[in-house]
């Protein structure tokens, strides 16, 4: 590829990427419809990344062979790449951010709605358990009491279905899936209360990586003995060490 040809390539990237920013600075999330067509826009980030990257390949790949010449080359390549992807990182969280703000709505929404047709149910249940147990105090007949009152506490809550607004999965048009997965990170503060849920049972004792080299440290510095302490051995054994003299 000469350079004129190679120019002329990185201006058409650099336009599309420009069109596809103008396209999604307006971009807003207010319906399932305008949810999904979010999602066809994360295709789109997606696939014009991997244009920008086997672009940017071989050039760095020429620039790697002839680093021991001028590690200079490579940085200055390698920051092309990164402020041509920069754009597409930043259209990407964008989008991410929408989508995921539209289905946290949306999820509280259908969790207010099931709890809400949990306790209509509920209430038709009690109602129809109640009719039964008004009809057996009236009848003065014992087997008939006994049948009304075994239909009343036989009255079951009828489960309501309510469908989720959005799907833990959905595909694009084009095939591609997009998966909303749960993410957890830990924050350690406070070990000594972690060893305590380890000693509770709350927590595996897998949750916690001894590093022996710092009791060996310990006792070292402290000069401690072999023995038994609680929860380890200490073992000191002689060890000959040989230093040639230069």
């Amino acid at each position: 590829m000469s350079k004129d040809t190679d120019k002329k390539e990185l201006v058409k990237i650099n336009d599309q990427v420009e069109d596809l920013a103008v396209m999604l600075r307006t971009l807003k999330i207010t319906s399932k419809e305008s949810f999904g067509n979010a999602a066809c826009h994360l295709e789109t980030i997606t696939r014009q990344k991997k244009v920008v990257t086997e672009y940017w390949a071989p050039l760095i790949e020429t620039a790697f062979d002839a680093k021991q010449k001028t590690a200079k080359t490579l940085r200055e390549v390698r920051d092309k790449e990164e402020e041509c992807l920069s754009p597409l990182d930043k259209m990407d969280a964008h989008v991410r951010k929408l989508r995921l703000t539209y289905k946290t709505e949306q999820d509280e929404s259908d969790r207010l709605a099931r709890e809400k047709a949990e306790e209509v149910a509920q209430k038709i249940a009690k109602k129809e358990a109640d009719k039964l147990l008004k009809k057996a105090d009236k009848t003065n007949d014992t087997a008939t009491e006994e049948k009304l009152i075994e239909k009343a506490d036989e009255v079951k809550v009828v489960p309501t279905f309510i469908p989720k607004t959005v799907k833990k999965s959905e595909r694009t048009e084009s095939g591609t899936l997009n998966t909303f997965v749960s993410v957890i990170e830990v924050e350690v503060h406070d070990t000594k209360s972690i060893c305590g849920m380890i000693f509770n049972g709350e927590l595996s004792v897998d949750c916690v990586t001894v590093n022996e080299a710092k009791i060996k440290a310990w006792a070292k510095s402290f000069g401690k003995p072999s023995g038994m302490y609680d929860g380890f051995n200490i073992s000191i054994t002689e060890k000959e060490r040989i230093t040639i003299a230069r």
